[in-house]
């Protein structure tokens, strides 16, 4: 099973007949890895790609290496240290694609993992399901044939952090 699977992005529709795939790349500490796992973004072989590298305020030189890499493809922001989330967050909310490909900084791709993907999905009727079970909108989260609020995943999130602050402090 494929640790990150491609997502449809909700609400996105292509005017072109080739979708945008954005590649969004949270990053902390990652000097070491950064510039090979950006060189397999841009390598693939899927002719739409956007590349969105979040730093998420590393103390090392991260945010330095990934920047040698920026091009009109490949984006790069830094940020201060919020958490693997809030880089994620902030990675979405620049990206433009019609399907999210998430890639951790210390990881590589085949060349043609999206374009597989994507011929994949075309042929597939229920794409949600083979790559997928999480689909977003703007009122709720489904998950395979279930909808489940935003305020619920909210108030379970919260549940779950209390719960792990109270084990922390045990």
């Amino acid at each position: 099973v494929d640790p990150h699977p491609l997502e449809p992005r909700a609400g996105t529709r292509s005017l072109s007949m080739t979708p945008l795939v954005s590649i969004l790349i949270p990053a902390y500490n990652s000097a070491a890895w950064i510039a090979d796992t950006i060189r397999a973004a841009v390598n693939q072989t899927w002719p739409r790609k956007e590349i969105i590298v979040v730093d998420d305020g590393s103390r090392d030189n991260t945010l330095s290496v990934a920047r040698t890499l920026e091009s009109p493809q490949v984006k790069v922001v830094g940020q201060e240290n919020q958490g693997a989330s809030a880089a994620r967050n902030r990675a979405y909310s620049l990206c433009q694609g019609d399907y999210i490909q998430w890639l951790d900084a210390d990881d590589l791709m085949a060349p043609d993992k999206i374009e597989q993907q994507m011929r994949a999905r075309r042929d597939e009727q229920d794409s949600r399901r083979k790559f997928n079970p999480l689909k977003r909108s703007d009122d709720s989260i489904y998950l395979d044939s279930t909808s489940i609020s935003k305020e619920e995943v909210a108030n379970k999130i919260i549940e779950l952090y209390e719960a792990t602050v109270k084990n922390l402090k045990k």
